[in-house]
């Protein structure tokens, strides 16, 4: 999940009625849905939610203290930085770019945002799979909570056991991590640990990728 769902879900009703309407949206996916997922954030969320009155700050933090969280690593920003280059993104969407590079080199299914001026739009959604693609990388889903909010009835497992093979290391032993929220607060080094599955994103981790 990406920083703006969190704020949208923790911030008061705005007066713009499009805004109103995506965190009204928010809160209900919050509420009834979220918890068909396993949710993570990263060290970039954490950052972002951090900032601003402290009060409100807090608020945004208490709701995401008990997500794991993927760190920012030297593979995630070197990805980051093809995705600067090559989608193009402008230079003050870096965070942007990490948000992206973090859920793709974790698997996860998908990464949950608001943001449809660089993660959510048509086009940036297009290159991020033709980049990944090029790079060996499996791309998550990019969608805002109202895309992910279907009203179909299934069990857990159809959420979260996702059709890529590999080793499974989501946070309950078979099954995969489904979403990925983009926050970071301090937690152990087993919950950090990098949770992605190819062998091309594992290179990413490690620094070898060409």
């Amino acid at each position: 999940m990406e920083t703006s769902v969190v704020s949208y879900r923790a911030s008061r009703p705005s007066r713009d009625l499009l805004v109103a309407a995506h965190q009204q949206i928010t809160r209900e996916w919050w509420d009834s849905k979220l918890g068909r997922y396993d949710v993570f954030i990263s060290d970039i969320v954490i950052q972002e939610i951090e900032q601003g009155d402290a009060e409100a700050a807090q608020d945004r933090l208490t709701l995401v203290s008990s997500f794991p969280i993927l760190a920012v690593t030297e593979g995630a920003e070197r990805l980051a930085g093809l995705y600067m280059r090559e989608m193009p993104l402008p230079s003050k969407a870096i965070r942007d770019a990490l948000h992206m590079a973090i859920a793709s080199l974790n698997g996860m299914n998908y990464l949950v945002t608001w943001n449809c001026r660089h993660i959510a739009q048509g086009w940036s959604k297009r290159r991020l799979l033709e980049l990944n693609t090029e790079q060996g990388i499996e791309s998550p889903v990019i969608c805002t909570p109202e895309e992910l909010g279907g009203e179909f009835d299934v069990g857990r497992s159809d959420y979260t056991r996702g059709p890529r093979g590999g080793e499974q290391t989501g946070a309950r032993g078979g099954l995969r991590p489904a979403c990925v929220l983009s926050a970071h607060r301090p937690a152990p080094a087993s919950v950090r640990r990098q949770t992605g599955h190819s062998a091309a994103a594992q290179a990413w981790r490690d620094g070898v990728a060409d």
